[in-house]
Order: structure tokens, then C-alpha cells, then sequence
């Protein structure tokens, strides 16, 4: 059975997926917003802060989770969706 932070990961790619096929961007403060709505909390189960570092944290380690675990088709994708309020790319911070 797939422990909380792979679960955590999961959600995120299919996430990234989802808004790479329909053109979509997403910040993550965005993001931040979307996970506790849904209440998909932190390692340390509080919620997110918008465009806190812990989100960019779990952009960077799910981005690194792709690449380690070989999923080259999402880690592809994965970049490009995640952005800072300005544009700028979120996941390499």
C-alpha cells in the first residue's frame, strides 16, 4: 500500500497531467489553495501557506520523486504546469 507522501505525489502528477493536457498553469499558492480545500495536508499535517516554501518544497521532492521512480512521460509534463505568480516556472526552487 502506497504510504501518504507517495499518495500525496500521486495526486499532484495526476494533477499536473490534468492541467498539461487542457493548457493549464497553476501557482502554488494555487495549489496550496486546492491541496488544504481538499484537505491534503503537509508532512506535518497543517495546511499549506499560500506560496509558502512548504509548497514548493512538496513541487520540488514530487518533481524529483518522478525522475528517481523513472515516470519520464509525467516528469516531462510536470514542469511546465507549476509556476510562481509571475510566470516563472515553481517546481526547481
Amino acid at each position: 500500500m502506497p504510504n501518504k507522501k507517495n499518495m500525496k505525489k500521486m495526486y499532484i502528477v495526476k494533477l499536473a497531467d490534468f492541467l498539461f493536457n487542457n493548457g493549464k498553469k497553476m501557482s502554488g499558492g494555487e495549489l496550496a489553495q486546492h491541496l488544504n480545500r481538499n484537505n491534503i495536508t503537509a508532512d506535518n499535517d497543517e495546511i499549506y501557506i499560500e506560496n509558502g516554501r512548504g509548497i514548493f518544497t512538496m513541487i520540488n521532492a514530487t518533481y524529483r520523486w518522478l525522475n528517481e521512480m523513472g515516470l519520464e512521460e509525467e516528469r516531462k509534463k510536470f514542469p511546465f504546469v507549476f509556476v510562481e505568480q509571475n510566470g516563472e516556472l515553481a517546481w526547481d526552487k
